[in-house]
């Protein structure tokens, strides 16, 4: 306890920065793997391509990183339980 105490002016700053840190991670995670956004990214991406701002290997290139996230989300989403 009194280890503790002495290191706290130290170890404070750090526990609390590694808090800070690990509730960034999460957040972000969070965000990336939101079923939700994804499909309106896809959405977003499709219609880009029909209005031709981007072209179809751009289009296919971010297809598959949409389609990969999801798949992410829901097996993360399945192991979760929900």
């Amino acid at each position: 306890m009194l280890t503790q105490i002495l290191s706290y002016p130290v170890m404070g700053p750090v526990r609390m920065s590694m808090w800070l840190l690990r509730t960034i991670a999460e957040r972000a995670d969070a965000e990336l793997y939101d079923e939700g956004k994804i499909r309106k990214d896809l959405a977003t991406l499709e219609l880009s391509f029909d209005m031709g701002e981007i072209g179809e290997e751009d289009y296919q290139r971010g297809e598959d990183d949409l389609m990969e996230r999801l798949k992410e989300s829901r097996r993360r989403a399945e192991a979760a339980g929900r």
